[in-house]
């Protein structure tokens, strides 16, 4: 009966309070997890938990077109490896947030 969600809190537990960083050390801890439940657990698990999974969360009809996109590693085919193989760097992220393209800073965790 306890939601789990992964995310970040503050800097006192996480060095860089980014939820990819988050995921993956988890990941690679816990292969035994499938990625879908991995990918599920920062995306609508953490909409859930904050209550505003009826306006975020996944991308379905009626919801805030919030995103990221990541730029897709050379010579992977499983997506799922893609996903997980490394973290991503800011330059190779984008965001989406209620339907527009917001930059990236140093500070963004995307």
């Amino acid at each position: 009966g306890v939601r789990v969600a992964i995310a970040t809190d503050s800097l006192a537990s996480n060095p860089d309070l980014d939820p990819f960083a988050e995921v993956m050390f988890a990941y690679r801890r816990f292969p035994e997890i499938r990625p879908a439940e991995w990918l599920r657990l920062i995306t609508l698990s953490g909409a859930e938990a904050l209550g505003c999974d009826q306006q975020t969360g996944n991308l379905q009809v009626g919801k805030s077109a919030d995103l990221c996109v990541i730029d897709w590693p050379r010579g992977l085919d499983d997506p799922w490896q893609g996903l997980f193989a490394r973290l991503p760097t800011l330059a190779e992220r984008r965001r989406m947030y209620r339907g527009r393209w917001t930059p990236l800073s140093s500070r963004d965790t995307i």
